[in-house]
């Protein structure tokens, strides 16, 4: 997704929290909870959309949930938008939970962790994120971890969000009825995806 089109996405959900108009420090603690969430959340539509965020004082609690309705098909394109500041918020919050007096610092860098073991990014917990390939200037250590990552995901399961709707006749088996099936879809999804 070009970045002037991610932009009025975030503009919108700027909208659809109320937040037009508000501080430009707002606009970027919501840019930093959205992406550490999506850190946290991944980008598939089928994501249960267990996390609630805050901004400020804690009062009011926000609802990824809504995000990813809101952006629907789109919310991997956004979230590739975003992938440098994705990393920078996860450097961020790995580098406030240096300081052992800051107890919310230290339990988020451990989602972070916890996130990246489930991913095999424990060497690079900053790029655990689904978009992190998206990242510029990838050393060849950070792409060699994430291209093992992305197979061991993909070889764990079939993922949902790829198969088509049952049709008549569809056997019980997952991988019957992918759309990746047709090599046609095939290379259009793989082009979509850049």
């Amino acid at each position: 997704m070009p970045a002037i089109e991610a932009g009025d996405m975030l503009e919108r959900l700027h909208d659809l929290y109320h937040l037009r108009g508000a501080p430009p420090e707002v606009h970027e603690a919501f840019l930093e909870v959205l992406l550490f969430a999506h850190t946290l959340n991944g980008g598939s539509v089928l994501q249960p959309g267990r996390t609630k965020f805050s901004l400020g004082d804690n009062t009011h609690y926000l609802d990824y949930a809504d995000i990813v309705a809101y952006l629907g098909n789109e919310i991997r394109r956004f979230f590739r938008a975003f992938a440098n500041e994705t990393r920078d918020v996860n450097k961020r919050v790995l580098q406030a939970a240096k300081d052992p007096d800051d107890i919310i610092a230290m339990e988020k860098a451990e989602w972070l962790r916890n996130v990246a073991r489930r991913r095999g990014m424990d060497r690079y917990p900053y790029l655990a994120h689904d978009s992190a390939d998206a990242c510029w200037g990838l050393t060849d250590g950070e792409w060699s971890a994430l291209v093992a990552s992305k197979a061991m995901i993909f070889s764990s399961g079939v993922n949902m969000a790829d198969r088509n709707r049952s049709r008549s006749g569809q056997t019980g088996n997952a991988v019957v009825g992918s759309m990746f099936e047709d090599p046609t879809a095939r290379a259009h999804a793989l082009a979509d995806s850049k």
